[in-house]
C-alpha cells in the first residue's frame, strides 16, 4: 500500500498531466477512453445506423452519409416515455426496413418505428432472434426449441418441437460458439423462403461444475464442456421451408465431426456446408438439396497441421460462383470458386493475407477485402476489380482498419487505431479521402499526455515490440518486464491501440519499467508454416523465440539483467508458467487464468494443435506446467476468476496443489464469481494494483 501512495504522489508530481494516469483511471468509469459506438449497420437507403453508448446509457443513432447529419432515434428517456416510465437498457438492434427496426432491451424484443410507435413482439425469454431477410418474419428460440414469428398475422408457429436441455434446436453451443466463432445457429435463405438451423445434442458431453460460494447455501452451476479427448457435441443441420408441415433434417454429423458454417445459394436452392473432422486436417464444403438432403462434395482443404475455418462461401448473383477464402497456398488468400467447385481461380496470391472478406459492389465487378499486404502489422481496406485483377489501397497503410461496408458499396465505416493512436470512427463516402468522424476514443485528457516511447524491432527473425519510458535514460539500467501471449491466433506486434493493457504499461514505463512484447512462432501474420510450428507441442517452441528476446535484453547496457520479469493471460498465462518451470531467466512472473494441463481444455481447440491425447500423449504431458511444478523458478503472482467457464480454475487449483507438494511458494488472488476476462471496474482495479505492487516489489 505505502508503495502505491508513493507511486501516486510522484505521478501527482508530474508536469504532464500524469496525476490522470492512474489504476483507478485506466481500469474505472470514466476512463481514459471513451467507450466507443457499436453494431454498425447500413438500411437499404443507406442511411448508417449505430448504437452510441452514454454514459449509463445507450442511444439508438442514424447518419446520413451524404452529409454526415446525425440524428438520435432512441434514447433511454424516448424509450421510458413509451414504456409507460419503466425504464430499460437498448442492447441491440436490427433493420426490417427504412424505418422499421427490431430493438432488444430488458424486456424483451420490440417492434420501433421512429419517434412513437414501440410495440413488444416477444418477451425476454425468446433467445437466438434472427430477422428474414424481407423483415417479415423472426426465427427465435424458446425452451429449447425454434419458433416463427410472422410480423404480419403475428402467427407464432412451432417449428421443432422436441428440444430440451442439452439437446435443443437454433442455439449456438459454448464450445462452437467460442472455439468455431459460430455466431448464429439461424440462417435465413435470400429470399426469405426458408430457414436452415443447427441441432446441438449435448446429453454425453462431460459436465464442469462452477461453484458459486458467496450465499449463505453455496449452489453449482453445470456447464456442459467437451475436454480434450472427450466427448463432444452431436450436431445436425435441419431445413424449415415456409408453410411446411414439418423442417427437413438435412444433415446429420457424428461427435467426430464440426459443422463450422452453413449458407444459403442466392435462389435458396442449395444449402452450403462447411464440415471438418475432428483433428481438423480436413474441410469439406458441401451443396445440399434442401428439399430431398441429397449432397455433394464441392470442394475440400487439406492441411498435415490444421485447416483454419473461415466465414462464407460469399455467393455471387450474376455468375454461378462464390468467393471462397483458403490458406491452400500457405497465406490466406481470395479464390473464385463455380458453385460445382469444378473451376477454382486464385485472385490474390503472395506472402500476406486477407484477413476478411466485406462484400461487393452491386454490379459485382469487384470485391471489397482487409489485408496484410500493404503492412502486415496493421489491415487495410482493398477493392480488387474482377476484371484485371488490379488492387487499389483505400485506407491508409500504418493502421489497423475495421470496415463496415454499406450494401451498395457506396460508403463505408472505418474505425481505425495504431500503437499510440486510440480508435476513431469515420464515415467515408467511397472515392473519398476524408469523412465524417463519427466518434474518438481519446479523452482529451489523454490526449493531453505524454506516451511513451514505443520501437519496432527485430530479433532473430522474431516481430517485437519495446516500450520505453517517454524521458528514457539510456545511461540508466532498467528493469523489463516480457508482455507475453505466445499462442496461435493473436498478432501481439500489430499496429492497433492496445486498450488498457496498453495504458497500464504506460504506467510502469513512468515507474521507469521497459516492456516487451514479442511475436514467437505460432503468432498469426506471417503465413501457416510459421503457425504450423506449434503442432503437437505447446510451450517449447514459443518460450525459445521468447528468450531470443531476453537473450537481446541483456545485450543492451540499459538493461538490469537481474530484473526481468513476464506476464501475460490465458495462453500467456500457460506460457508465463511454462516459462518459469523450463527457464531460469526470469526473477517473477504473472500468471492470469492460466491453462496449467491442456487435458483440461476444450476439444475444439487442443486438438486443433495438439490432436488427440490417445494419438498425442506425450505432447500433453510435456505441454503441460502442472508436471514440472517442482522446476518453478521465481516469484510466482496466480490469479483466477472463481466463474471462469473458459479456463476453469481447476486449472489453477491443480497447479497450486502440485506447488504445495514440491513446497513452492506463490500468491494467490482469486476473483469470486467473475469469468475468464475478470471485466468489471472493481475487480480489474484489485487486480492490476495487485500486480503492480508485485512487479514493483519483485523488479
Amino acid at each position: 500500500m505505502m508503495r502505491r501512495l508513493c507511486a501516486a504522489l510522484w505521478l501527482l508530481s508530474s508536469a504532464v498531466a500524469a496525476q490522470d494516469l492512474t489504476l483507478a483511471r485506466i481500469f474505472g468509469t470514466p476512463g481514459l477512453t471513451q467507450e466507443m459506438p457499436r453494431d454498425y449497420a447500413f438500411d437499404p437507403a443507406g442511411v448508417l445506423h449505430y448504437l452510441q453508448p452514454k454514459g449509463t446509457e445507450t442511444h439508438l443513432t442514424a447518419v446520413d452519409p451524404a452529409s454526415g447529419k446525425a440524428s438520435t432515434l432512441a434514447t433511454k428517456e424516448t424509450l421510458k416515455g413509451l414504456l409507460g416510465d419503466k425504464v430499460e437498457s437498448l442492447s441491440a438492434f436490427h433493420i426490417l426496413a427504412p424505418g422499421r427496426f427490431l430493438l432488444t432491451l430488458d424486456s424483451g424484443t420490440f417492434l420501433f418505428r421512429p419517434p412513437d410507435a414501440l410495440e413488444r413482439l416477444l418477451d425476454e425469454s425468446a433467445g437466438e432472434v434472427t430477422a428474414s431477410p424481407d423483415g417479415r418474419h423472426l426465427a427465435y428460440v424458446r425452451d429449447w426449441n425454434l419458433r416463427l414469428l410472422d410480423l404480419d398475422s403475428r402467427a407464432d408457429t412451432p417449428v421443432t418441437t422436441a428440444g430440451r436441455e442439452h439437446h435443443f434446436f437454433g442455439s449456438v453451443d459454448w464450445v462452437y460458439g467460442e472455439e468455431l466463432d459460430l455466431r448464429s445457429a439461424i440462417h435465413w435463405s435470400p429470399d426469405s423462403k426458408a430457414v436452415a438451423f443447427y441441432e446441438f445434442d449435448e446429453d454425453a458431453v462431460s459436465s464442469i461444475p462452477i461453484l458459486d460460494l458467496e450465499p449463505p447455501v453455496p449452489s453449482v452451476t453445470w456447464q456442459k464442456y467437451p475436454k480434450a479427448g472427450g466427448t463432444n457435441p452431436t450436431v445436425a443441420a435441419w431445413v424449415y421451408r415456409l408453410g411446411a408441415e414439418s423442417p427437413r433434417k438435412v444433415l446429420q454429423l457424428t461427435a467426430e465431426e464440426y459443422l463450422g458454417r452453413l449458407a444459403f445459394a442466392p435462389d435458396g436452392g442449395a444449402l452450403y456446408a462447411q464440415v471438418l473432422n475432428r483433428e481438423q486436417t480436413g474441410l469439406a464444403l458441401l451443396r445440399i438439396d434442401p428439399a430431398t438432403g441429397e449432397k455433394s462434395l464441392v470442394l475440400e482443404e487439406q492441411s498435415p497441421a490444421w485447416v483454419d475455418l473461415f466465414d462464407g462461401p460469399l455467393f455471387l448473383k450474376t455468375r454461378p460462383a462464390f468467393l471462397w477464402l483458403s490458406e491452400r497456398s500457405g497465406w490466406a488468400h481470395l479464390y473464385e470458386v463455380s458453385t460445382d467447385g469444378r473451376t477454382v481461380r486464385p485472385l490474390t496470391s503472395g506472402e500476406w493475407e486477407v484477413t476478411e472478406v466485406l462484400g461487393t459492389d452491386p454490379k459485382e465487378t469487384g470485391v471489397y477485402f482487409l489485408s496484410t499486404e500493404a503492412d502486415r502489422f496493421g489491415r487495410n481496406l482493398v477493392r480488387l476489380d474482377f476484371k484485371d485483377g488490379r488492387r487499389t489501397l483505400l485506407t491508409e497503410g500504418r493502421y489497423t482498419h475495421s470496415v463496415t461496408l454499406s450494401p451498395d458499396a457506396s460508403a463505408y465505416v472505418d474505425v481505425s487505431s495504431a500503437l499510440l493512436a486510440p480508435p476513431k470512427a469515420e464515415l467515408v463516402r467511397m472515392g473519398r479521402k476524408a469523412g465524417f468522424v463519427l466518434a474518438e476514443a481519446a479523452t482529451p485528457e489523454l490526449k493531453r499526455m505524454r506516451l511513451p516511447q514505443i520501437e519496432s524491432l527485430a530479433i532473430d527473425g522474431c516481430d517485437a515490440l519495446l516500450m520505453k519510458p517517454a524521458d528514457f535514460d539510456p545511461a540508466k539500467r532498467h528493469p523489463v518486464l516480457v508482455y507475453v501471449y505466445g499462442g496461435p491466433g493473436p498478432q501481439m506486434t500489430q499496429n492497433a491501440w492496445g486498450r488498457a493493457t496498453f495504458l497500464f504499461h504506460a504506467l510502469l514505463a513512468r515507474e521507469g519499467y521497459l516492456v516487451l512484447t514479442l511475436d514467437n512462432r505460432g503468432s498469426a501474420g506471417r503465413g501457416q508454416v510459421w503457425e504450423a510450428e506449434l503442432l503437437k507441442r505447446f510451450g517449447q517452441k514459443e518460450l525459445e523465440d521468447q528468450l531470443k528476446g531476453v537473450a537481446w535484453l541483456r545485450r543492451q547496457p540499459w538493461v538490469d539483467e537481474g530484473r526481468i520479469g513476464l506476464w501475460g493471460w490465458s495462453y500467456g498465462g500457460f506460457m508465463t508458467l511454462y516459462a518459469l518451470t523450463h527457464s531460469k531467466e526470469f526473477k517473477a512472473g504473472v500468471a492470469v487464468a492460466p491453462v496449467t494441463d491442456w487435458h483440461y481444455y476444450d476439444s475444439i481447440y487442443t486438438e486443433r494443435y495438439l490432436k488427440l491425447p490417445k494419438d498425442n500423449g506425450q505432447g500433453y504431458k510435456d505441454s503441460s506446467p502442472v508436471n514440472f511444478a517442482k522446476d518453478l523458478h521465481g516469484a510466482l503472482f496466480l490469479a483466477h476468476g472463481t466463474g471462469d467457464d473458459n479456463v476453469h480454475m481447476q486449472n489453477t487449483i491443480t497447479f497450486l496443489d502440485a506447488l504445495v507438494k514440491e513446497n513452492k511458494p506463490y500468491q494467490l488472488h482469486l476473483y469470486p464469481g467473475r469469468d475468464h476476462s475478470i471485466r468489471d471496474d472493481a475487480a480489474r482495479i484489485h487486480l492490476f494494483g495487485a500486480i503492480y505492487d508485485f512487479l514493483i516489489e519483485n523488479l
